[in-house]
């Protein structure tokens, strides 16, 4: 008689599932100690507790706060649609829940980002299989929008105001990324060594860029009238918090239709423009 085997769960590559953890966690897989029947949820719970276990599981595991607002977004709108309590959900209400996006027009980032996050809780955090055979979607691959040096330089001269402009030529000339730049600090720019730290970029990791000797001058006096502790770039709300990603980006726009850029036009393609 054949043994039945539990299936492995894998990837499209043929790779096992990564354990549901953190970056930033350094310390032996908590997995190790547990065997595999571990499940952080127990019981019949509701979706309210269902959430709130698998928030708190997240912040554990020290995913980051977007990611998890993201993943407890997805979830709390499939568990609406589902209508009935979260221990009951088969691999068929899942499936039938994508197909639903997908006739609503959701795209194949929102189909992947709502599978991620069934799968990291019900399967990775719950052992469960409820996504067993799915895969993530193909996103289409589209060129990036390159300006041109005379396009970046006319949308850094339509800055409205000399933050802004001082903000936008940096972005450009350090190729920094929207949140890289919101979070600088005075005391990352290095002017001895003509540097700029960045600190926790993509990934968690810190690196260096080149300081731009263009905007040197601005820098300096920008510099001078904060502490070291004090971000580059505060809040106009509140001087503890540094700018907000977003109206980075409304000053991204703004520049780009007074300078009568007809390109689509945001924080990230200046970083393309650099590289």
């Amino acid at each position: 008689m054949s043994v039945q085997r539990k299936p492995v769960h894998t990837y499209r590559s043929g790779q096992p599932y990564r354990p549901a953890r953190g970056t930033l966690a350094d310390r032996p897989r908590f997995e190790q100690y547990c065997p595999p029947s571990h499940s952080v949820v127990s019981g019949q719970p509701s979706a309210t507790e269902f959430l709130r276990l698998i928030r708190r599981e997240l912040k554990i595991q020290k995913y980051q706060p977007n990611s998890i607002k993201n993943y407890i977004c997805q979830l709390r709108g499939f568990l609406r649609w589902y209508g009935n309590r979260p221990h009951l959900i088969k691999c068929e209400d899942v499936r039938c829940y994508l197909e639903t996006l997908v006739d609503g027009g959701a795209s194949s980032s929102q189909l992947s980002i709502c599978l991620s996050a069934i799968r990291t809780a019900f399967d990775k955090m719950c052992m469960r299989d409820v996504t067993l055979g799915l895969v993530t979607p193909r996103r289409p691959r589209h060129k990036p929008v390159v300006l041109s040096p005379s396009e970046v330089t006319r949308i850094i001269e339509a800055a409205p105001t000399a933050v802004s402009r001082l903000a936008i030529g940096i972005m450009y000339a350090a190729g920094l990324r929207n949140s890289e730049l919101c979070r600088l600090r005075v005391r990352d720019i290095d002017f001895d060594r003509q540097t700029i730290s960045v600190r926790l970029g993509k990934g968690n990791s810190d690196r260096q860029v080149m300081l731009p000797h263009t905007f040197q001058d601005n820098l300096r006096f920008l510099c001078n009238q904060r502490l070291k502790s004090d971000y580059l770039f505060p809040s106009s709300i509140r001087g503890d918090k540094h700018l907000s990603p977003r109206t980075l980006q409304r000053w991204v726009k703004l520049a780009a239709n007074l300078a009568d850029i007809k390109k689509r036009v945001t924080p990230h393609t200046f970083r393309h423009a650099f590289a």
